[in-house]
């Protein structure tokens, strides 16, 4: 596998967000690893701006993922 950067491995998730592609046969996701990422980081705008764009789309975010969220970013939505 090819090692990327985290910077422009989420550069390009954030690409596809915005781009409003969903998940296909090839593709995973890219909510769950983008937030989880936003979380990392502590971006928690960013990764609420990732969570309100999955439930528009209406995917899946992992539940252990949302609470982490909602516990350090001080905030449920």
């Amino acid at each position: 596998m090819l090692a990327v950067q985290p910077s422009a491995w989420a550069m390009a998730f954030c690409l596809i967000c915005s781009n409003g592609a969903t998940a296909d046969g090839c593709l995973c996701d890219p909510y769950n690893p983008l937030l989880g990422l936003d979380d990392e980081n502590r971006r928690y705008d960013q990764g609420w701006g990732v969570v309100h764009k999955a439930w528009k789309s209406e995917k899946w975010i992992a539940p252990a993922l949302l609470d982490r969220l909602k516990k350090e970013s001080g905030r449920s939505n």
